[in-house]
């Protein structure tokens, strides 16, 4: 943070709003940074090595620039007075200048990202920054790699962000319309930011990707990481056990059906389109026990979305459907509206998304993989 709001941090070093047991956790994280590097154990600071081998990616780098800037060195009081901006609400730091603009964790950590700090004290500067589509790129990664063990595991969720964000065929868009985007598909991305610098800075438990007791060939931590950050019921889930694969019980229907009949826990559903040449996944969510109705059954929490190559999440709306939440009937009745197989939204005519033996056979969709979370 540079300029006026880069003294005001430093003047709440002395009264941050930390209570003595998270002072004493910062202090301990500090000296465990700056043991990190010979020079920023000899002087008792942080510098950019240190700090980079601390936060993966380039995060430490950019957080180094962030905090050194304007300061003769990032010493324990400076980290304490920054580390307020990333773990405290707005409301209860002592600086004028930068809450009377209450920037959330989202905006000051792409900001952080971007090397732009300098922009936060002016809102409608920050909100017209141009970006490029590489720009977007790297934010998406960044954002999705606080959540995941390796960046390389977040490479294709943030491709799939990334086609959200920008229009078809745009190469640019304003931090505005990012965030607009953002915080319409990622409803959980502040928390995320602020749990993972209270895990880093603080030691806190947080829970980020729930942990795949078996791997997918579809579904990936980084995909996963996407629909955590819209669904609290998988962020908080301990871990996303296997109920159904075609790698694990063949192709059929069948199968599908007696794995998931009577089972009552959320389940998470990942199938695989392939159409023209171009492959497509898609999946839904829901809390509810599977048990056979003629009927649609559900709760509003049950959501549809897209994985690749864009990612979307669909929730229903109120005059559209909104009840119709999901279908699910073995039995073959003939001359019925009550088809055999299981559906999501849309109607008894036409399902959003729907699974039987027909559909797998003449429309190449690749039986689903379930998950439990």
């Amino acid at each position: 943070m540079g300029g006026k709001n880069a003294k005001d941090a430093k003047a709440t070093a002395g009264r941050p709003d930390f209570n003595d047991r998270e002072l004493t956790r910062l202090a301990e994280t500090f000296r465990a940074i700056s043991a990190l590097d010979d020079e920023a154990r000899r002087t008792q600071t942080l510098n950019r090595k240190a700090l980079a081998s601390y936060f993966k990616g380039d995060l430490g780098g950019c957080l180094f620039e962030w905090m050194a800037h304007g300061a003769p060195a990032v010493t324990l009081d400076v980290f304490v007075a920054y580390t307020e901006l990333l773990l405290k609400e707005p409301m209860r730091y002592v600086k004028s200048e930068y809450s009377d603009k209450s920037f959330d964790k989202l905006e000051l950590v792409i900001a952080i990202i971007l090397k732009t700090p300098t922009i936060l004290g002016d809102r409608e500067a920050y909100s017209q920054v141009h970006l490029s589509a590489s720009d977007v790129n790297k934010l998406t990664l960044g954002l999705i790699g606080l959540l995941v063990e390796r960046e390389e595991k977040a490479e294709k969720a943030a491709q799939a962000l990334t086609a959200r964000i920008l229009d078809e065929g745009s190469k640019e868009t304003t931090l505005d319309t990012f965030f607009s985007r953002l915080r319409a598909e990622l409803l959980l991305i502040n928390i995320a930011v602020r749990r993972f610098f209270a895990k880093k800075l603080l030691g806190e438990q947080a829970t980020s990707v729930p942990p795949m007791d078996r791997p997918s060939n579809l579904l990936d931590e980084g995909l996963l990481a996407l629909l955590a950050l819209s669904n609290g019921s998988i962020a908080n889930a301990p871990k996303a056990t296997l109920l159904f694969s075609t790698l694990s019980h063949g192709t059929s229907f069948n199968r599908l059906a007696y794995a998931l009949r009577g089972y009552n826990a959320p389940t998470l559903f990942v199938l695989k389109h392939t159409e023209g040449g171009h492959s497509y996944l898609l999946g839904a969510f829901t809390k509810d026990q599977w048990e056979e109705a003629l009927a649609y059954v559900g709760k509003p929490e049950t959501f549809l979305f897209s994985l690749w190559p864009r990612y979307k999440p669909f929730f229903a709306f109120k005059g559209r459907g909104a009840a119709n939440y999901t279908y699910f009937n073995t039995k073959k009745l003939e001359r019925s509206k009550y088809k055999q197989g299981l559906g999501f939204g849309g109607n008894f005519e036409r399902y959003r998304l729907w699974i039987d033996d027909e559909s797998v056979s003449y429309t190449h969709l690749t039986l689903p993989t379930i998950y439990s979370v």
